[in-house]
């Protein structure tokens, strides 16, 4: 790995073996907190764990979950699930945060930003279950027709935007907090969520989501959003994950 090599450069050979046993151990730590790699393909990081309270896991395809901690890091095609006491917040390259419900299914089905092409950005992710409340990041502002959030019963789009959302017992409701508007579609329909009608209900996937001034019940107690560089919250976990380095995987 690239981002081991500057720990192998010795001075003296008589530290080679206090060195060679670092080495194996940030191997075995790195690997825990990684999918597996080879020299084929090259993944950069899509983001990384703000903080996370009870058990959160990643699951990369074909690959073992990997248990979450601050810091970890989460990659394109990664499925994040958190139980049903659980949550977490994830810190994504392009400067938007998602911070996950417990019992939640997340799948970055999707993901590439290049700060100096921002334009180029592609932000898609689907939610199996559960919710998030997120506020988007360059993505979103510089391209939101590359923006899309996948529910089971509708699609979300924004335009730079602070939102939520919670599906369960086959509805989702999505509430806007700030921004420039959030759009909510399926086979019924499509609805835009404004200052003026801020909530949408949506019953099932043919049916057109329905606009509300009141918060639907499914969003009650929103996630709480932390910005990367705060403390995390005080019933998070303590402790730091795997590293931040690009993986080789097959």
């Amino acid at each position: 790995m690239p981002c081991l090599k500057k720990g192998l450069r010795m001075k003296k050979k008589r530290y080679f073996p206090f060195i060679f046993i670092i080495f194996l151990y940030s191997s075995v730590i790195m690997a825990e907190n990684k999918p597996a790699s080879s020299h084929k393909t090259q993944i950069q990081p899509a983001g990384q764990i703000v903080w996370v309270s009870g058990n959160v896991k990643a699951a990369y395809p074909e690959q073992s979950p990997r248990v979450l901690a601050r810091g970890s890091v989460l990659y394109e095609k990664d499925t994040l699930t958190t139980d049903t006491d659980s949550s977490g917040e994830i810190a994504f390259t392009d400067n938007s945060i998602v911070s996950l419900r417990p019992d939640t299914t997340f799948v970055i089905e999707q993901y590439h930003f290049d700060e100096s092409k921002p334009s180029s950005g592609q932000y898609v992710m689907n939610l199996i279950k559960g919710g998030f409340r997120t506020i988007t990041g360059f993505v979103a502002k510089a391209q939101p027709e590359n923006y899309q959030v996948k529910t089971p019963v509708a699609t979300i789009g924004v335009r730079g935007t602070t939102y939520q959302t919670n599906c369960g017992g086959g509805q989702c409701g999505v509430g806007l907090e700030h921004g420039a508007g959030v759009q909510v579609t399926n086979a019924g329909g499509s609805v835009v969520l404004n200052d003026s009608t801020p909530y949408a209900t949506i019953n099932n996937s043919n049916t057109k989501p329905t606009l509300s001034t009141i918060a639907p019940i499914i969003l009650a107690h929103p996630p709480t959003v932390t910005p990367a560089n705060a403390p995390p919250p005080a019933n998070a976990n303590q402790g730091a994950g795997g590293g931040n380095c690009g993986i080789l995987i097959n």
